[in-house]
């Protein structure tokens, strides 16, 4: 025990009564680390499924600073709702959220009562945890990219993906969401409805940016095409979990939600629209209807026809700046 670490905490993990989870409490003292997960052998013991063995592992400097670190677990760890890549430093209120267990990190001077657990091993198998949330998804995909690859060659073409996935992933977090993949020249980003009523102008002023980032990424590499995008944003309930076969998951959102997003962005290029956002995405706008031109389209796969509303950037522009 150092002498910053003594018998009092100068830390706490809380947990709420949820359903027939009783409340509890954790008093952080005594070791510079402290494991999290469903195995005895750990400092706090979360006997769920949906948590690891050894699903992450807080680590306090000698001045009480506290880190959490992921430690390969299958639903992986979040702070406040983002998954985290690597060590990541915790203020007090922040909410840890393992599987399907939130947590509150308190860092103050009034100690929470202290319980004892009393635990048994939960098993040897992690099960996955998959949640269902009304998301907007966001599909950005660079015009003429086959053409344009041939035109300037490998070595500039994986310049341009380089710079325009780092500058891509800064804007649609600044704007409140989160990348779930690139696919080549694509980029399939994510806004949740925790992140408020207005997710769907938070995405499309992100697809502004990107459209703008994009030609100005062109414009560095000195590629003589003003380079553009084929924006679609739609909104419904889709499934989010670590997705896939064992030792080779990724944290990602499927459902229906997901497809039609795609088929959207396919239509948009058909329809030569810049942007088209599907009949939930529009709903969720404030007075849009002076932008958007509606559409009635068919969805490959479905068999109803779709009703979607398409702008060009000069109108999107327009729109958020309102």
């Amino acid at each position: 025990m150092t002498e910053s670490l003594s018998s009092n905490p100068c830390a706490w993990l809380h947990i709420e009564g949820q359903g027939d989870q009783e409340e509890s409490s954790w008093p952080l003292r005594g070791d510079s680390t402290i494991g999290i997960g469903r195995s005895f052998t750990n400092d706090v013991i979360l006997p769920h499924s949906s948590i690891s063995r050894r699903h992450s592992m807080l680590q306090v400097d000698g001045d009480c600073n506290y880190t959490i670190l992921d430690l390969g677990s299958a639903n992986g760890t979040f702070v406040n709702r983002k998954m985290i890549q690597g060590p990541t430093p915790l203020h007090s209120g922040d909410t840890i959220s393992l599987g399907s267990i939130k947590l509150i990190f308190q860092q103050d001077n009034q100690p929470l009562p202290n319980e004892e657990d009393t635990v048994e091993d939960a098993g040897d198998q992690t099960a996955i945890f998959l949640q269902k949330e009304t998301v907007s998804v966001l599909i950005c995909d660079i015009r003429g990219y086959t053409s344009l690859a041939e035109e300037i060659g490998d070595k500039q073409i994986s310049s341009l993906l380089q710079l325009w996935s780092r500058a891509v992933s800064k804007v649609v977090e600044e704007n409140g969401g989160r990348v779930d993949k690139f696919i080549g020249d694509a980029v399939m980003a994510v806004w949740s409805d925790q992140d408020g009523p207005r997710q769907t102008d938070c995405a499309l002023r992100a697809a502004g940016e990107i459209q703008y980032l994009t030609n100005a990424v062109g414009k560095r590499l000195n590629i003589q095409r003003s380079l553009q995008v084929w924006v679609s944003l739609n909104t419904g309930p889709g499934i989010q979990g670590n997705i896939g076969v064992s030792h080779n998951r990724d944290y990602t959102i499927v459902g229906d939600v997901v497809n039609v997003a795609f088929r959207l962005e396919e239509i948009a290029s058909q329809l030569k629209s810049d942007v088209l956002v599907g009949e939930s995405s529009f709903q969720h706008l404030t007075l849009p209807e002076e932008h958007f031109t509606p559409h009635t389209v068919t969805i490959r796969g479905k068999s109803e026809q779709f009703q979607c509303y398409g702008c060009s950037f000069a109108q999107l522009y327009r729109y958020l700046k309102k």
